[in-house]
């Protein structure tokens, strides 16, 4: 198939922009999952592992990091937290008879039980989205996170010990995008999230949790809960931009403002006081329309900046920095302009602060500043 063929494919099933499957492409390219032949005017790609291969291996790499390769733990978590129906029951029974009445070796049970385990799988569960490689701190200690659809997955890794439940979310709702980080200075993160309708690419509620492990168990506590269905949020995060260890909320939307009635990405910003959302900045203007936001304290200046990925009317994107200076944004620097930017890293080394571009086809650029100019350095891997 040609990448134009899977591109079609996807956004049938998914309401993804054709920019992430470009890159999902590109990233299964890369790591040999997908064939790749040159056909001079185009690529055309084909799979490397079957379905069922790839299913088996995802679900040994879930069990890892998740349940520490325990199939039991998992199953008796599933079965006292999940209520399954006469017919998936029936279903799960037909397996495992199945596999009696075809005597098969015991070196297959493995096989046979991770089988099981992906059925139990597609009734409710799967990966966490980031692979708990997020961090969260409770009561002063630290814990790797994930999330899938309303299941929240936490992994204690010093005392080898997992919790996964369900956040308190109606059914006919999921969690779109979530962040967490302590906005009350008592050593323990809130999570902050954006619920949506299964599926769709905007979210409704802003909501606020507390969190605590009791017995073992995850407990939740809703603290603020806000519609903002009519903003089009599509994305949280926590940031510092006054450089006063108080977290300011970063809240992506699709929406028009008064003074630009043009319908785009805007960048919303809030203040928690302890009860609710107090506005900092919501005039939403930057320069270019933003495809993507991070924060970093690239300067060194104890303050976060904005570090934004912007489109140009070419189509081309460039990485800009805003600082905050008291009632708005002022734009400090804009590199070079690149074509198809599919993500951005930022790190530290050798006391230099980078800024690393992905472009695809094993492109990278590394951007570092000099004043408010950015230097780049170019690698082909």
């Amino acid at each position: 198939m040609t990448s134009k063929e899977i591109v079609d494919y996807v956004l049938e099933e998914n309401d993804w922009s054709r920019k992430t499957v470009h890159t999902l492409i590109s990233r299964l390219a890369n790591k040999g999952v997908m064939n790749v032949a040159n056909k001079n005017k185009y690529y055309e790609y084909s799979p490397c592992i079957s379905k069922s291969d790839c299913q088996i291996e995802e679900t040994k790499t879930f069990l890892e990091k998740v349940y520490n390769g325990s199939l039991q733990m998992f199953l008796t978590n599933f079965v006292k937290n999940q209520h399954l129906s006469k017919e998936e029951i029936a279903e799960l029974k037909s397996i495992i008879i199945l596999k009696n009445k075809s005597n098969i070796r015991r070196s297959n049970m493995q096989r046979i039980l991770i089988l099981i385990f992906i059925f139990l799988l597609g009734l409710n569960m799967k990966q966490p989205t980031n692979n708990l490689e997020s961090e969260i701190i409770i009561n002063k200690k630290s814990y790797k996170y994930g999330f899938e659809n309303n299941t929240i997955f936490l992994s204690d890794e010093k005392e080898d010990k997992h919790y996964s439940d369900n956040i308190n979310i109606p059914d006919d709702k999921t969690i779109l995008c979530m962040t967490t980080g302590d906005l009350d200075d008592d050593d323990t993160d809130e999570i902050l999230l954006l619920s949506s309708a299964k599926g769709k690419k905007y979210g409704n509620d802003l909501i606020i949790y507390s969190m605590v492990i009791e017995n073992e168990t995850i407990k939740y506590d809703e603290i603020y809960k806000n519609d903002f269905t009519n903003v089009k949020p599509w994305e949280i995060k926590l940031c510092d931009l006054d450089g006063d260890n108080n977290k300011d909320i970063y809240v992506g939307v699709y929406k028009s403002t008064p003074m630009f009635d043009k319908v785009e990405n805007r960048p919303f910003f809030f203040n928690w006081n302890g009860k609710i959302l107090t506005k900092k900045w919501t005039g939403s203007k930057l320069e270019h329309p933003l495809e993507s936001v991070h924060f970093y304290d690239i300067i060194g200046d104890s303050k976060e900046e904005m570090i934004v990925v912007e489109k140009l009317e070419n189509t081309k994107e460039v990485i800009s920095i805003y600082y905050w200076f008291n009632f708005g944004f002022i734009k400090f620097a804009e590199s070079n302009s690149y074509y198809n930017i599919e993500d951005i890293s930022l790190t530290t080394q050798d006391d230099i602060k980078y800024i690393s571009l992905n472009l695809g086809r094993k492109k990278h650029i590394k951007l570092h500043l000099e004043g408010n100019k950015f230097i780049e350095n170019i690698s082909l891997d």
